[in-house]
């Protein structure tokens, strides 16, 4: 499972990016300093985060966060599309997909697959936020996904896309009628700190969209909270343009702010540790 999470970020209000980011690289995220306004950040760097290994904060709540490393790197990898409804089966994906992460001294870097393979150079070191972003919009089986991924120069990536038809099998089992065009998808696995799956986490937060948990091994409901697999999805997220949302999770009366990075037609794909020992 590919992990990722979102931290606090430190800029000034209203503060922005400088230099040209790729598309669907920069959202909108609370500031720091006045988390009433918001900075605009590159989600493809390291210096923004996502759902994963280190997010939120709540009465009582919190999360580790995860470092942003240094250095430039060529990173190699290859791209899979996750398969099955629990999310920890795939197979290799060879559709057009554009890997951008963020670069060493520029904004942004990018690469195209090759049979479902790519190399990237020039890439900030670190834990850093990739994009592969779908060519086909779709039609060729697989969303657009965001994933946190190591990048050391040394180890070969393997970035995850979320396949159609399994997003739409849990939007069947939560009587979900279409995916709607325009519209985010978040999957999360939920954990404690030691790498337990949390078992009765409810989500909460999300505009217009229609929230499920794993009953089974790869079947979903929507009442109630996380199964056994600690994991919670939500789809047809409304979203206007790239941005944040932020999702409340509880967990045994502990509320968990968790900010989240979504684009329209992209799967936020990944892992929160809530740190549930006070």
């Amino acid at each position: 499972m590919v992990g990722s999470g979102m931290a606090g970020l430190a800029c000034p209000p209203n503060d922005t990016v400088t230099g040209t980011a790729a598309p669907d690289c920069l959202i909108d995220l609370p500031c720091e300093d006045d988390p009433a306004k918001t900075c605009e950040v590159n989600v493809c760097g390291g210096n923004a985060a996502g759902i994963g290994q280190g997010t939120g904060t709540g009465a009582g709540g919190g999360a580790t966060t995860g470092g942003s490393g240094g250095g430039v790197v060529d990173v190699t990898g290859s791209i899979v599309a996750l398969t099955s409804a629990t999310f920890d089966e795939s197979v290799a994906y060879g559709g057009p997909i554009t890997v951008i992460a963020e670069g060493a001294g520029v904004s942004y870097v990018e690469a195209a697959t090759l049979n479902g393979t790519f190399a990237l150079a020039g890439a900030a070191a670190g834990l850093r936020w990739v994009l592969a972003k779908d060519g086909d919009g779709g039609a060729g089986g697989a969303f657009s996904t965001y994933s946190l991924q190591d990048l050391d120069g040394v180890t070969s990536l393997v970035l995850p896309v979320i396949s159609v038809d399994v997003l739409e099998d849990v939007a069947t089992d939560l009587m979900v009628p279409s995916l709607t065009a325009g519209s985010a998808h978040l999957v999360m696995r939920v954990e404690d700190e030691n790498g337990f799956a949390l078992d009765g986490v409810e989500l909460a937060g999300l505009a217009g969209a229609t929230v499920g948990y794993d009953l089974a091994p790869g079947q979903y409901g929507s009442d109630g909270t996380t199964g056994g697999l600690g994991i919670a999805v939500a789809l047809n997220v409304q979203v206007a343009a790239r941005g944040t949302v932020s999702v409340t999770m509880t967990f045994e009366g502990v509320d968990y702010l968790v900010p989240l990075a979504i684009a329209p037609d992209t799967v936020t794909y990944g892992l929160v540790t809530l740190e549930t020992t006070p």
